[in-house]
């Protein structure tokens, strides 16, 4: 398993497990949408929607899609197989060259403990995370917030004779349906679930995978690097993918680079070597050909753009389809028959879009 497919899993899990959370929610919602206002007023006294059970039934439910990674034989485990051939592609054509053993005891030592890091990172997610939805007018409020968000919100709103209990509850179904579970980080931004469940987990497997280079480099004494290569690069990697560089070149590089290899979303990985002797993995020839492939320019819709570019677009797009079925189905589920209708009218729309580029790449 490539770290690529290690994160589309887990952002598709986590998509799955945002949807139960947010389906939950919406469950408690529809209990609550043909009370009376005098009933909907008593709510807090009869405490028929407590927000101590729904942290821990959410907790439940996050935890519960964690152990899809995380037991023996795992997804986790799996992907740490493919990560060690990985790092080590160069090591036996270094060991010949110098004469000397690498010491495959104390790397495995080592990987098994980033592998118990990573799954701890999976573990401790939900205890240190704040989850958030959108309320009926976009409001950002923590699900640790939400019964007393909805009842002092309805209460006001009722109060003044605005709409129904039932009107209240379908416009927080509709930010529900559309937004989904949200994680807020210190900075103020937040972002969907399994989007940040994504990050997460590339940000993890890139600093374990170059831990596992940083101990193969000590043991073997490499002086250099090189950058791995793949097709439809992005225009700021396309020319310094597949080359190989001494450490301090790198450095460099690094330092000079907007966006330095492995950052951000950067999907290369750099390897130890010994310049002079390690093979590079791509010629001349193949780069080449990788960056006729990414940087060529296309004109669709009357924009300009790469090939690389219209690439990220259609994934963009794949994305907000995947996103909009979500939502369709949670519409569906809540009688919200309209906001189902215009989902399905959009995904016939972004579908055309995707099979029109799709016929120029």
């Amino acid at each position: 398993m490539t770290d690529e497919e290690l994160m589309d899993l887990v952002q598709e899990i986590y998509q799955d497990c945002s949807n139960e959370v947010i389906e939950y929610i919406g469950n408690k919602l529809d209990n609550m949408r043909n009370l009376t206002n005098e009933e909907f007023y008593q709510l807090m006294r009869l405490k028929q929607f407590s927000s101590v059970d729904l942290n821990n039934d959410i907790n439940r439910i996050l935890n519960n899609y964690a152990q899809k990674l995380l037991g023996n034989g795992s997804t986790i485990d799996d992907y740490f197989e493919f990560m060690v051939k990985q790092n080590i592609i160069n090591v036996a054509e270094i060991e010949k060259f110098k004469n000397m053993t690498f010491d495959y005891q104390l790397f495995e030592g080592k990987v098994v403990a980033l592998k118990q890091q990573l799954k701890d990172n999976f573990r401790n997610f939900s205890k240190t995370t704040v989850f958030q939805v959108y309320d009926y007018d976009k409001n950002l409020v923590g699900v640790a917030d939400l019964y007393q968000d909805i009842v002092n919100k309805g209460v006001l709103n009722m109060s003044t004779g605005a709409e129904t209990v039932d009107d209240f509850i379908k416009r927080y179904h509709k930010n529900l349906g559309k937004y989904g579970l949200r994680v807020k980080y210190a900075n103020g931004i937040n972002r969907r679930l399994d989007s940040a469940m994504r990050m997460n987990i590339r940000d993890a497997t890139r600093a374990i995978n170059q831990n596992m280079q940083n101990i193969i480099g000590e043991q073997l004494g490499c002086d250099g690097v090189e950058i791995s290569a793949h097709h439809l690069c992005a225009e700021d990697h396309v020319d310094i993918q597949g080359k190989q560089f001494t450490n301090e070149e790198f450095d460099k590089l690094q330092a000079s680079l907007k966006r330095p290899i492995g950052a951000w979303n950067c999907r290369h990985f750099v390897y130890k070597i010994v310049l002079g002797i390690t093979t590079p993995n791509h010629d001349n020839k193949a780069l080449e050909e990788f960056k006729k492939n990414s940087s060529g320019e296309l004109e669709i819709f009357n924009k300009t753009r790469t090939k690389y570019e219209w690439s990220q677009q259609v994934k963009k797009l794949e994305l907000d389809i995947r996103y909009l079925k979500d939502s369709m189905k949670y519409y569906k589920a809540h009688r919200l028959d309209d906001l189902a209708y215009d989902a399905n009218l959009q995904i016939d729309d972004i579908k055309k879009i995707i099979k029109t580029i799709k016929s120029h790449l």
